[in-house]
């Protein structure tokens, strides 16, 4: 066979593969840990797990929230985490005016660059809620503009920060088999989701920094790989 032909095949093959983008909300942190863990060894966890899978990920950060020097944050960003832009206080763009919520995502905007040494190019908005009206919407997408930055959006939501909340409480209580039980719900909640959608369109997901991902990311990405997802970044997922 000739290498030209021999190229497009596997070409082709990888093509049409399953793409999933890994995305993660609410850095620093977002909820509690079990007994005798720390958000710094958890934290650790979800890194490892990025790393050991290949995984580009990006992760967004709610500014207010950050330790001076970047604290927690600094770590993902060395471990090559692209980081973006959660706004500074984590409120809904109706929740204020226009004018105080690009205060708050500039706040935050310069935040990070401070922290990287460059300007975020990705937005999360909070609560996913982008306006409850078409002006509130088409004005919160001027302010990114202004700002440089693009919407991330999600297509896949398994609502694990509802589930973080359960098992946290699981393993407060000792509870071992009820937290495995929500672990497992997690992977086949997304597993679910990624099967049913179309296999050359790429999915967002979104997971947020918690008790939950740092100990079932491992086991849900090579669940993912098992059935042939492809880890992209972001931009490649929406390209």
């Amino acid at each position: 066979m000739r290498p030209a032909l021999l190229f497009a095949i596997v070409a082709g093959c990888a093509a049409a593969r399953p793409t999933l983008a890994v995305t993660i909300d609410d850095l620093p942190w977002a909820g509690g840990v079990g007994p005798g863990d720390s958000e710094d060894a958890a934290a650790g966890r979800i890194l490892s797990a990025l790393a050991k899978h290949a995984v580009p990920a990006t992760a967004f950060v709610i500014c207010d929230r950050l330790a001076p020097g970047g604290g927690a944050v600094s770590r993902w960003h060395r471990a090559g985490i692209d980081l973006g832009n959660h706004s500074s206080s984590h409120r809904a763009v109706d929740r204020m005016s226009i004018d105080e919520w690009e205060r708050d995502v500039s706040a935050c905007q310069a935040r990070l660059r401070a922290l990287t040494g460059r300007a975020a190019r990705w937005f999360r908005y909070p609560y996913l809620e982008m306006g409850r009206t078409v002006a509130q919407r088409d004005a919160s997408l001027r302010v990114l503009r202004r700002h440089a930055l693009l919407p991330a959006p999600v297509s896949v939501d398994p609502d694990d920060w509802r589930l973080d909340r359960d098992y946290v409480a699981a393993l407060a209580a000792g509870d071992r088999a009820g937290a495995r039980r929500i672990g497992v719900e997690l992977i086949d909640r997304i597993l679910r989701a990624v099967r049913a959608r179309p296999p050359r369109k790429g999915p967002v997901l979104l997971l947020h920094a918690n008790a939950l991902t740092a100990d079932y990311l491992d086991a849900l990405l090579a669940a993912l790989e098992r059935k042939g997802v492809r880890f992209v970044s972001l931009s490649e997922a929406l390209r």
